[in-house]
């Protein structure tokens, strides 16, 4: 497999803002959002930091116009294909060049992307972050949807048809411990919606409470995406 699958597709999905708000406390200066589809969360990003260098890649010719409006600097390049530090400079990275890498829902679609955190995490700064989100398939509708014996890819979501790999809240965590170069330092289970109709009755506080509850105990049941915050050691 030499190609992305998502490579003419154009992904502009709202902003992952539970993602984004993680960084306000973050000093940004230097900022890489890789795997960045037409750049909503690059543009939310923006907001928390406006005076950060921005660079977006994306393997996808289109959604590198779109990029243009946004970023500083748009490279179009497939994230499969980097592994050494070699291969960074040849698009114009270097080593330590970021305060800040963005990877939302980009791991899923690599081929190897144990290698692939490996080889961007290179691009950090002396203690830069990578602020990492990754679905969750045993999410409980995942789990019940299988159950009743029906597994079927989708446009977008957990399945996803061009996810290459899938991970649970466990397995995200181990990806990131396992890399070489990273300390994991924060995650968080992200959940919602466990009421179903009922939430319409109740106060919106209480549901966000029950929703943190329910993540909280059983993350990998309730929380249909993992964020994980980690350092350049």
């Amino acid at each position: 497999m030499n190609l992305p699958l998502n490579r003419s597709d154009v992904y502009a999905s709202p902003p992952n803002h539970d993602l984004i708000n993680r960084s306000k406390r973050l000093s940004v200066r230097r900022l890489l959002d890789a795997g960045a589809g037409t750049g909503s969360n690059l543009e939310a990003i923006k907001q928390l930091h406006p005076d950060a260098h921005t660079v977006a890649i994306t393997c996808s010719s289109r959604e590198a116009k779109a990029l243009e409006h946004v970023a500083a600097h748009t490279i179009t390049a497939d994230l499969n294909q980097f592994r050494t530090l070699y291969d960074w400079q040849q698009i114009g990275l270097g080593e330590g060049q970021f305060d800040l890498i963005l990877l939302s829902h980009v791991l899923e679609h690599l081929q190897e992307p144990d290698q692939a955190l490996a080889s961007i995490s290179m691009l950090l700064a002396p203690h830069g972050l990578v602020l990492i989100a990754l679905p969750n398939v045993c999410h409980w509708r995942t789990r019940l949807q299988i159950a009743r014996g029906r597994f079927r890819y989708q446009d977008d979501g957990v399945l996803d048809r061009s996810h290459l790999r899938f991970f649970t809240y466990w397995t995200a965590l181990e990806l990131v411990q396992g890399c070489h170069g990273l300390k994991l330092i924060e995650y968080w289970p992200v959940g919602g919606g466990i009421l179903g109709p009922l939430r319409s009755w109740l106060p919106r506080s209480v549901c966000q409470w029950l929703d943190h509850q329910a993540t909280q105990r059983r993350p990998n049941l309730f929380g249909f995406e993992t964020h994980l915050l980690a350092q350049r050691c």
